[in-house]
This record gives structure tokens, C-alpha cells and sequence, in this order.
């Protein structure tokens, strides 16, 4: 404040010059800003009178419209907010804050007041001038029109300290007599009074001190004077530094007392006032201290009048300290609001939906809300209640436990009364709308009936107009629908893959992730892969696997890797700078993003053109590392892309030193189907480097190379065949296949096999048969070196033969 540190002495001295007028108005301007200091304003006021009216052209601190009106109803009604009506009260010739007894609702309606406006007023006005004031002079402009005055000092209940001392108004006639320096004697004798309590009641009052009266009142009065300071406790909380004051001043245990024993108006109005405090984060555990709670909970029986919706209004202020959610869910309020849902008013209604949303975001709490019988009260909301009471019932079903939401929604038509509020709703409402479809969808069952209903286009809808909060619920719940195959063209044809494309470049960390997981869904149907591309998708999907979130990456790499199934596409990818990425995401991603990243490598490298270039990036020791330590389908990918590189010379070394050969052997007992499938592959690329048939060996390969010919896939005994082949190259490995079981396997693949795993059985009997002891044991089976000799023969020329008539087949059918 301008003059908050000036002296007792100085104002006095300052009021008897012609300079006091300017400073007792720059003191009182800077103490009405300051709302506790409100009814210290009031008292100065009325002790000075029309002494501080301002002089237009100095700087008024009215209109010239304005300026009969006197500096303390100028304050009070900016309080209010009203102070764009100071004109018309001026021209009623309401100038003073005595006047404010005439001024009753009609006043108002005249002055074009709203009716927020009068209730303010006419509140503002019983609780501010509820006292008796001290008798003043007349001020020397008497007032436009005779009237009685009824002087009273604002909020003198609580304030009554500030007029303990009696003060005398200065007199305004001109002091050019005696009588003139008797009034300035006057004014000097009335401003000291007043600094005098003013300095000492501004630290009582941040003391807290003057609430004293108010708490006793509260605990020792009549029902009426605890219902009166109630109603003055009402208007002071709304101001911020009363409700710290009011807080801290021990007044709010009493008070609450008021909702076991007032009136219904008492009730309300303490009600009122543990709202103004809980909108205070940190007054909420006060008022929970207080036991507000236990004694909130039964008026949210009272559902016929408008308590039982303030009483749900004050506990879900209060449930936004998550601390106090057990102790509002302890006091059996979940079966009272569930009622209140069911029988309350519209207002009580949405206000018991509001709380039961927020107490169903905390996960201990669901199953007590469903088991209440929540369902059936919220679709009937769904059904027929307003807009706001669609929404919040929208917003518990989201919370509610898959398992009680799912069936009786679906079977109440709930899926119908979601698709529609989609539809028509607010946005808050769309946007629950959308999150409830997106959990009913979880359920694989009900995508379609969600579909059915029409949501798509709606979902699409909102995620191309809807606010932040919609735009994300709406792309989940496109993501989940989306996960089924019968959907994603519907998806994709409702115009939703530019906005997916779109939210990769502006979307936060988790829109992006999951823009690409949708994007991932919608690219397994090959019929979608180019349309994403030529948007622009393959660079955002690069990028987001370079800077998104852990989960980013792996969706990204995911939805990259769909579109590298699109040979042509495959370039493109590796021009945008995808390569590096998934090379270092081999490396310290996590393990399905190795395997994702595996997997798009693995499309990559079948281009002859990208294999060199990936292989320089240190990729073949990360992907044997994966071939060791991975996920099944992790080493199932890894195993795929090793023998794209194996197959050249240049990079098997890199390979061996990396352990591949050990890891590779380990696959054929460990890995799924397709794992040892394709780790036989790069076995038998590698077996044709006569320098690795012994290593191979050596690291357990033969006994598993057997089984492999007793319980592969076709292709599988086929390469293992053709292995166990070269690997009999070997003398000394000769003897170790057959003791491992193998000739009577490769015997009955010789009977049994096809075409090429008979030749490659044939071959392989004809290379162990160069060791005697082995020759003899096939001689006794029938299978002598010379007939294996003539059975290989006509193999290979009716293998031969085969080719030419295919290829014959196929250059007619180009013709």
C-alpha cells in the first residue's frame, strides 16, 4: 500500500493541509484493493465523510457520471463486481452506502442488473451491513432526497474492535472562521482514531485474531447467531485470503457442527462455505480434519431439494485429494449416490454422476461401485437425462471393470446410447462417449456391434474436430477397432488415415504412438500400405522411431515393418534413414522392439542392393546377440536375417566371431518351428565352406540335424538332409552321423520323401557309404554304393526334366 508504512503523526498532519484530501484517497484506493482490509476502508469512509471527493481534473477515481457517488459504495460495489453500475445508482441518487437500505431488487431490475448480479447484491448487502454503525454528523452536501439513515459498520460481527473507539466525521464547511480550524482539529482528531485502528486491527486481523468472537458464537450461540455467522462466513470465504484466514483461525471444526445440527438453511449455507475452502487444494485435509465428511454423507439421502447435490458438490471437491477418496467411499456414500443418481434432482443427479466418476478413476474403488448397482441408474442417464448428466454417466462407465461393464451395457443397449451421444453430445460428452466405446471394444466381441451402430464415422469425426482430449479417447478407441481384420477398411475409408499421418508430425509422444499402432493395424491389409506411404507416413514413422517413447519406437517399428512387406516400398524406408535406427534398436530397445526391428531387416536385406550397407552398420554381431538372448520370434527374425548374410562370403567371419555358429546349433533344439526352420537355412549356407563343417559339428549340430529329418517341416528336413550331406564329406564325421541314427532316417526320406529330399537323402547315403563300415551296414539294407549311385542319377535327370517342363509351362503361358 502506498501509505501503509506512513505514521500515525504523519496522516494526522497530512489531513490539516490541502495536500490531505490526495493522500487520505491514495491511502484508502491502495487499502480497498486489498480485500481484508474492505471493512477498514468502510469505517474511514464513513468517519471522513465527503472529505476525499476527488477533483475531476486531477484524477478521479470515479466518472464524472459517478462523481456524487461516495468512495465507500464506489468500494463496495467493485467488490461486488458491479462497479459498472455506479452511473446508474449516481443517477438514482443512491450516492452514499447509507443508501443502500432503499435499494431493493426492483432498484436493480431497473438498473438493468442480471440475476446473478441482484442475488450477489442483495447477499452482499444482508451480510456486510448486519451491524449498527456509530451515529455521524450529516455530511455538509446533504444527500439529494430526505431519508432516514440507518448507519451500519461492515461485517460487524466479526469486526467489532474496529468501531470500539467512537470517531467523529470532520466537519466539510469552508475554514475561513474559527469554526474551520475546529473542524480541521476535528478531522486530525478523526483520522488519528482511525490510523490508530487501523494499525492495530490489519495484524489482528492476518492473526486471525478477530475470529475469536466468531468461534465462540459458533460454539456457544443460539442456533440463530450460529446460522447469522455462518452467513457471514459465507461472503468472507469467497475471497482467497479469507479462506486461509478462515482456515487457519480454528473456526471451521465449529462451524461444521452446523451440518449434524442447523436448519436446511444452515446446512446449505455451511455447505457453501466448505465448498469456497475446498476449492483451496490445501484447505481440503482441514475441512476432512474437521469430520466434514462423515457428516456430508447422509445429506446425500435429502436427494428431493438442491442440499443433497450441494452436499455431493462439496465431497467431490474434496475427492480431488486422492487421500480422501477412502474415507468418502468408508462412509457408505457409494449406495447414497448411486440412489441420488437414481431419485435425486437434475443437479443432484449430475453432480453424484461427477463424484462416482471420480472415486471410479481410483482402482480399489470400481468393483465397490459397480457391485452398488451403478449400471442400470447411469444408462438410464445415458437415456434420458440432460447433456451434463450424459456425460458424467458416460464417464463412469469408462472406469467401470471389464468384466461388470461390458455384458450389461451391451445388453441394456448401452453401445446404441454411447454411438448416440457421440453423436449429439458435449464435448466433454463425446469425448466419455468415446473412451467408454474404446473399453467396451477391448472385448473382441463387441467391435463389431460398435461398428454396427455407426460409430466409426462419428469416432472419425472427433478425431478430426474435437478438442485434445476427444481427438486422443477417439484414435484409442480407432486403435482397438482397428485391431479387427472386418473393420480396418471401414476405418480407412472413413477418411481416418490423413489424420493419423498427421497426428505422427503434431501429436505429443503417446498421440504419436498411438497414431502409429492404429496405422499399424490398418497397414497388415496390404491394400492400405501405399495410401499411407504416399501421405507421407514412412519419414514420421522414421522419426518416431528415432526420438518417441520405448512403446513409440515399437509401434513404429511395427507399422514399418508392415509397409516393408510392400517390396516397393522397401527403398523408401531405407532412404528415410530407418536403417541406423533399427540397427541401435537392436541394440537397447526393448525386447519386441528388437523383434520388430528384426523383422523389418529382415524385409530390408532381401534388396541385394541394402544388404551391404545394413551389414556396415554392425548389424550381424546385434542380431546373434538377439539369436541368443531374444524372444522365440525374436530369434525366429534374427535366424532369417543371418541367412541373408551368411549367404556372402565377406560377412561370415563377423558372423563366427560373434559365437553364430554355437547360437545358431542352440536354435535347432530351442526354437519354434519356423526358428529352426530357418536356422537350418543358415547352416546349410554355411556347410559349402568346407573350413565350418567341422566347427558345425563340433557345436552339437549332427544329433539335432538327425532329429530335424524325423520331426521338421518339409522344408526343414529337406536342408537338414542336405547338411548331414556335406557334412559326410568329412571322413572323419562319417561315422558320427550314422552312430547318431541317421541312416535309417535318411533311408526312409529316401522311400518316402519328395523329389528333393529324396535327392538330397540319396546324396548324403552315398557319401557315408565312402566308410566301410557304414558301406556295409546300407549293402545290408539293400543299399549298395552302386544302386545309390543309379538311384541318384535318375533323380537328378527327372529333377531335371522337371525344371525344363515348368519353365516350358510358364514361357507358353506368357505367350
Amino acid at each position: 500500500m502506498a501509505m501503509a508504512t506512513s505514521s500515525c503523526d504523519d496522516l494526522v498532519s497530512a489531513s490539516t493541509t490541502p495536500q490531505s484530501k490526495n493522500r487520505i484517497v491514495t491511502y484508502l484506493q491502495a487499502a480497498s484493493s486489498t480485500p481484508f482490509l474492505l471493512p477498514i476502508v468502510g469505517a474511514i469512509c464513513f468517519a471522513l465523510g465527503r472529505l476525499t471527493k476527488p477533483q475531476n481534473k486531477t484524477g478521479s477515481l470515479r466518472s464524472p457520471a459517478a462523481s456524487n457517488v461516495s468512495l465507500q459504495l464506489a468500494c463496495f460495489l467493485k467488490d461486488l463486481r458491479l462497479e459498472r453500475y455506479i452511473p446508474q445508482f449516481a443517477k438514482a441518487g443512491f450516492c452514499d452506502v447509507n443508501d443502500l437500505e432503499f435499494v431493493d431488487e426492483d432498484v436493480l431490475v431497473s438498473f438493468g442488473c442480471s440475476v446473478k448480479d441482484r442475488k450477489r447484491f442483495m447477499a452482499a448487502r444482508r451480510a456486510t451491513f448486519g451491524g449498527s454503525l456509530p451515529v455521524l454528523p450529516e455530511a455538509a452536501h446533504p444527500s439529494p432526497r430526505a431519508r432516514p439513515r440507518r448507519q451500519r459498520m461492515a461485517s460487524s460481527t466479526v469486526h467489532d474492535s474496529f468501531m470500539s473507539t467512537s470517531i467523529s466525521a470532520p466537519s466539510k464547511s469552508c475554514p475561513s472562521s474559527d469554526s474551520a480550524a475546529t473542524g480541521e482539529s476535528s478531522e486530525a482528531a478523526g483520522m488519528a482514531g482511525l490510523c490508530e485502528l487501523c494499525q492495530r486491527d490489519i495484524d489482528v486481523l492476518k492473526r486471525s485474531k478477530d475470529f475469536a468472537a466468531l468461534t465462540r458464537q459458533l460454539t456457544e450461540g443460539s442456533m440463530e447467531e450460529r446460522c447469522q455467522v455462518a452467513e457471514t462466513l459465507q461472503i468472507l470465504s469467497r475471497d482467497d485470503i479469507m479462506r486461509e484466514l478462515i482456515a487457519d483461525s480454528g473456526v471451521v471444526p465449529p462451524l461444521v457442527t452446523l451440518l449434524r445440527d442447523g436448519s436446511s438453511s444452515g446446512k446449505s449455507t455451511t455447505i457453501d462455505i466448505l465448498v469456497h475452502l475446498a476449492s483451496d487444494p490445501v484447505l481440503r485435509r482441514t475441512i476432512a480434519a474437521a469430520d466434514a465428511i462423515p457428516l456430508l454423507i447422509p445429506l446425500l439421502g435429502e436427494g428431493a431439494g438442491d442440499l443433497a447435490a450441494k452436499a455431493t458438490n462439496a465431497l467431490w471437491l474434496l475427492a480431488a485429494d486422492y487421500t480422501l477418496k477412502p474415507a468418502i467411499a468408508a462412509s457408505d456414500s457409494i449406495p447414497a449416490l448411486v440412489k441420488l443418481m437414481r431419485d435425486g434432482t437434475a443437479g443432484g443427479r449430475a453432480k453424484a454422476a461427477c463424484l462416482l466418476w471420480d472415486l471410479s478413476r481410483d482402482d480399489t474403488l470400481r468393483h465397490p461401485i459397480a457391485e452398488a448397482g451403478v449400471v442400470p441408474p447411469l444408462l438410464n442417464l445415458l437415456r434420458e437425462g440432460t447433456a451434463d448428466e450424459k456425460s458424467k454417466a458416460a464417464g463412469v462407465l469408462t472406469n467401470l471393470p471389464s468384466d461388470v461393464l461390458r455384458q450389461p451395457v451391451a445388453e441394456a443397449g448401452g453401445i446404441a446410447l454411447l454411438v448416440e451421444l457421440l453423436r449429439d453430445g458435449t464435448e466433454e460428452g463425446k469425448a466419455n462417449a468415446a473412451s467408454a466405446l474404446w473399453r467396451l471394444a477391448l472385448d473382441d466381441i463387441f467391435r463389431c456391434p460398435i461398428a454396427v451402430a455407426g460409430s466409426i464415422p462419428l469416432l472419425v469425426q472427433l478425431f478430426r474436430d474435437g478438442a485434445s482430449d476427444s481427438k486422443w479417447k477417439a484414435v484409442g478407441a480407432l486403435r482397438t477397432l482397428a485391431s479387427s481384420a472386418l473393420l480396418r477398411q471401414p476405418i480407412a475409408e472413413a477418411g481416418s488415415i490423413p489424420l493419423l499421418v498427421r497426428l505422427l508430425s503434431i501429436g505429443t509422444k503417446d498421440a504419436k504412438t498411438t497414431a502409429a499402432a492404429t496405422l499399424y493395424y490398418l497397414s497388415l491389409d496390404a491394400a492400405w500400405r501405399q495410401p499411407i506411404a504416399k501421405l507421407g507416413a514412412v519419414s514420421q514413422l522414421v522419426q518416431l522411431l528415432r526420438d518417441g517413447s520405448d512403446e513409440g519406437k515399437m509401434e513404429a517399428a511395427g507399422a514399418l515393418s508392415n509397409l516393408a512387406s510392400d517390396e516397393k516400398l522397401r527403398a523408401s524406408i531405407s532412404a528415410a534413414g530407418a536403417s541406423p535406427l533399427l540397427v541401435q534398436l537392436l541394440k537397447d530397445g526393448t525386447d519386441d522392439a528388437k523383434t520388430k526391428a528384426a523383422g523389418i531387416l529382415l524385409k530390408l536385406v532381401a534388396v541385394p542392393e541394402l544388404r551391404d550397407s545394413i551389414a556396415n552398420l554392425d548389424a550381424i554381431p546385434l542380431l546373434v546377440n538377439l539369436l541368443s538372448n531374444g524372444t522365440a520370434e525374436g530369434k525366429t527374425e534374427a535366424a532369417a536375417t543371418l541367412w541373408y548374410f551368411v549367404a556372402k562370403d565377406a560377412w561370415r567371419q563377423p558372423f563366427i566371431e560373434a559365437g553364430g555358429i554355437s547360437s545358431t546349433v542352440d536354435m535347432l533344439s530351442e526354437g519354434t518351428s519356423d526358428g529352426k526352420a530357418n536356422a537350418v537355412g543358415v547352416l546349410w549356407s554355411l556347410v559349402h565352406d568346407d573350413t565350418l563343417k567341422r566347427p558345425i559339428a563340433e557345436a552339437g549340430a549332427v544329433p539335432l540335424l538327425v532329429r530335424l529329418l524325423q520331426n521338421g517341416t518339409s522344408d526343414a528336413k529337406t536342408k537338414a538332409a542336405g547338411i548331414l550331406m556335406n557334412l559326410a564329406l568329412e571322413e572323419t564325421l562319417r561315422q558320427h552321423i550314422a552312430d547318431s541314427g541317421g541312416i535309417p532316417l535318411l533311408a526312409e526320406l529316401l522311400d518316402k520323401g519328395t523329389s528333393e529330399q529324396k535327392i538330397e537323402a540319396v546324396a548324403a547315403l552315398t557319401n557315408l557309404a565312402l566308410n566301410s563300415e557304414v558301406e556295409e551296414v546300407l549293402s545290408s539294407q539293400g543299399y549298395t554304393p552302386q544302386k545309390l549311385q543309379e538311384t541318384l542319377g535318375s533323380l537328378e535327370r527327372y529333377a531335371i526334366l522337371s525344371m525344363n517342363l515348368v519353365d516350358d509351362f510358364n514361357e507358353n503361358t506368357q505367350t
